[in-house]
Formats: structure tokens, sequence, C-alpha cells
């Protein structure tokens, strides 16, 4: 099954075999023992290396990580957290944008919407 997937597009979700025949490499996931594309992309299935990818042309997805630098609108705040539509990570433009979440003890008061910190 799996080979016939070589070269074939995929979208996120789609069954691309089991672990027992291929690891999971990059743009997919392994759920309970099956790998699945968790991206939309191009299945590619390295028989040599038993290692199945899906390869996508956009690039692997701009996601922030401990460290980054973000643009963002608060959409809701919660008493223990906030609700933020994140727009750049590390002057980067998403598209579409990537919604997080701030827990309150990472969170300072930068005054009146609007402002930035110098």
């Amino acid at each position: 099954m799996i080979k016939k997937l070589d070269g074939q597009f995929v979208v996120p979700g789609v069954k691309l075999g089991v672990v027992e025949e291929f690891m999971p490499g990059r743009g997919t996931v392994e759920v309970e023992g099956t790998v699945y594309s968790s991206q939309t992309g191009v299945a590619a299935v390295d028989s040599n290396r038993h290692i199945v990818s899906v390869k996508t042309s956009a690039g692997p997805p701009i996601v922030p990580e401990e460290g980054s630098t973000i643009i963002g609108v608060v959409e809701k705040v919660q008493e223990k957290m906030a609700i933020i539509n994140i727009i750049v990570v590390d002057g980067h433009k998403l598209q579409p944008p990537f919604t997080g979440m701030l827990h309150i003890s990472n969170a300072e008061d930068f005054g009146a919407g609007g402002n930035v910190p110098s």
C-alpha cells in the first residue's frame, strides 16, 4: 500500500502505512502504530531507509517557539490566560494566522491598546 502512495498528492489525515513497514518522517505523524500525513504535499517513500514523509513546496509550517518574537492581537482575555491571534512570527507573516494561548504569568502590561514596548 505504502509504495503506491510514492509521488501521490496527499492531505492531512491520509493513512500512509504502519510503523512495522515504514517509520514516520517529516510531514507525518504516528498514532498507535499507524503513520498519517500531517501536512498537504507529495508522499515520498524511502525504501532503503524505510521512512515515509510528505514533502511540501511551501516549506515547514512556521510555529512560534520559546523565545520567538510575535506580533498578534489579543482576541479574548480570561482569568488565567489570553487567546492571541498571531499574525507574525520572527518577522514571517503567517497565512493563515496562528491562534495561541498566553498564561497570565507570562503576560506584561504595556499600557493602553496599540502601545508597543520600546
